[in-house]
């Protein structure tokens, strides 16, 4: 049978599942409906056909979605559209949407983070929905996040940036010029983080297996999305039968064996983790270790936390964190190898910055600061590719917003992707212009209309890790290398995506490298 057939049976199938579910909420949920009845959004064929679209993950989902966002967006109000039996409540305004995100009801993760625990990334910050636990584990993984600790990363990220150099020009086409950055660009970013989460010695002895996991994380993403495309397998039950169950068992056992390795569990019981784990920080600090590891810092903390919560944790900062950052940092590239005047600003911030002294020395922390330019260029490739497009939030009790009353039990859709392109907050929108983010601009903008690593109490904790770790990266490369477009595509807009619980690239991300030295 092939997909298409498939496909259309598992709509029929679902279809009348959706009947008895409907039926279900008339008869037990009428004041659901009722307060349903007064938020605007599409309605009779559009909703069956925006379902259909929705499960069989069609481009017209996203189009139809696009167009109706702009229609709402433009007066400023917030819409609601069904999934199946699922209410999606979709704000449009920053400012409904900061009111939103700090609202003590809307901050359990939405129904579509489940299966991101379930597949694996367990009870981590990401995901977690016990808000006591969560707020207790989000103080010990920030103090293992303050600046000191993320100083002393520099030295990582210098490192791993070098050997990034030395790669793309080494694979590079020695004729064309040409390479694909995204794989090489992800497995320095796999190792940046491993080496930050789990101390450089432990990350050397695993090196033969990081491609390996960076594809077992693209794969368990791919699955995520899979089911929340097939809403029926949000039933972890039912999931676990389906020859998609039996790939994310295997690939979840290797991410986790993976995680145990690293974390020193290999042939260890976790009753003794605790104790085996405070012994190696002794060991380390007598050897003389200058660069403590987050998960060192995360165990001396850890009053109360089990050996799985850390495992959740350190499992969160790898796989949510090594494909979101890989995926931006190989954008900036393509987006200076595209725009040539941007990339010159660049370089020319970088010849400022290490005017005196070893012009290719690591960069400092105050080094780091002084990237006004660059920051202004990552936030720029963050607004036009936000490596999320869209975070969610169950929403547990009604909440009064004023023309409408927002029910419970709904699902609070925040769509980052159309809100960075709305002509109401950014100029021309489409073009890429780090001037977006002059300080100016920024005073006279929303904060909460630029929202790439999400908003309110459940923002990314990441967030000044990946930035110290992004400028890094793409300040070596600059200064070493020149970056020009690739004949694949004719203009920037030719770079193909797709859309799921990351952004990912549809095929590969090409550009031509020219070291400067040869220039």
């Amino acid at each position: 049978m092939d997909l298409t057939k498939c496909n259309l049976l598992n709509f029929v199938w679902f279809s009348i599942l959706l009947i008895f579910v409907l039926i279900t909420v008339k008869l037990y949920n009428p004041r659901k409906l009722l307060l349903a009845k007064n938020i605007p959004g599409p309605k009779g064929w559009l909703i069956l056909w925006l379902f259909f679209d929705y499960i069989n993950g069609s481009k017209n989902f996203s189009i139809r979605m696009i167009e109706i966002y702009k229609i709402y967006s433009q007066d400023k109000i917030i819409f609601k559209f069904w999934l199946g039996p699922l209410m999606c409540v979709v704000p449009t305004t920053p400012e409904d949407i900061k009111t939103l995100l700090l609202h003590p009801k809307v901050q359990k993760k939405g129904l579509f983070y489940k299966t991101m625990r379930e597949t694996f990334l367990g009870e981590g910050l990401t995901t977690n929905n016990n808000l006591a636990k969560w707020h207790k584990h989000r103080k010990i993984v920030s103090s293992s996040l303050n600046n000191n600790k993320m100083k002393s990363f520099i030295q990582i990220f210098y490192e791993e940036a070098n050997i990034l150099s030395n790669m793309i020009l080494d694979i590079s086409n020695k004729e064309s010029n040409e390479c694909e950055i995204s794989v090489p660009i992800s497995l320095t970013t796999m190792k940046i983080i491993k080496k930050s989460v789990f101390g450089n010695d432990i990350s050397m002895k695993n090196e033969k297996y990081d491609f390996t996991v960076v594809k077992c994380i693209q794969t368990l993403m791919m699955i995520v999305e899979y089911r929340i495309r097939n809403l029926w397998y949000l039933n972890k039950s039912l999931f676990k039968w389906s020859a998609m169950g039996k790939i994310e068992e295997r690939c979840k056992k290797e991410f986790l064996t993976y995680i145990d390795c690293l974390m020193g569990m290999q042939d260890k019981e976790l009753n003794k983790f605790e104790s085996y784990t405070k012994s190696n920080l002794k060991d380390s600090s007598k050897n003389g270790h200058k660069i403590q590891s987050i998960m060192d810092s995360i165990v001396e903390n850890s009053s109360g936390m089990t050996y799985k919560n850390i495992r959740d944790e350190t499992s969160t900062l790898i796989g949510a964190g090594q494909d979101t950052t890989a995926f931006t940092n190989t954008c900036v590239i393509f987006h200076l190898a595209y725009h040539q005047d941007i990339q010159h600003k660049v370089f020319e911030e970088q010849e400022v910055i290490f005017s005196t002294g070893d012009y290719n020395r690591q960069p400092t922390y105050d080094d780091l600061n002084k990237m006004k330019y660059l920051e202004r260029v990552i936030k720029e490739t963050l607004r036009i590719n936000p490596p999320v497009q869209l975070i969610t939030r169950d929403i547990e009790e009604e909440i009064d917003m004023g023309n409408y009353i927002l029910p419970a039990d709904s699902q609070l859709f925040v769509y980052i992707g159309y809100l960075h392109r709305s002509s109401l907050y950014y100029k021309d929108p489409k073009s890429f212009n780090p001037d977006n983010f002059l300080p100016e601009t920024c005073k006279n903008r929303h904060p909460y209309a630029f929202l790439p690593f999400s908003g309110g109490p459940r923002n990314c904790i990441g967030n000044k890790f990946a930035m110290l770790q992004m400028k890094t990266i793409i300040s070596t490369l600059i200064r070493k290398n020149i970056f020009f477009p690739s004949q694949r595509y004719s203009s920037p807009t030719e770079l193909q995506f797709k859309y799921s619980i990351t952004t990912k690239f549809a095929n590969d991300c090409f550009v031509k490298i020219k070291s400067r030295q040869l220039m």
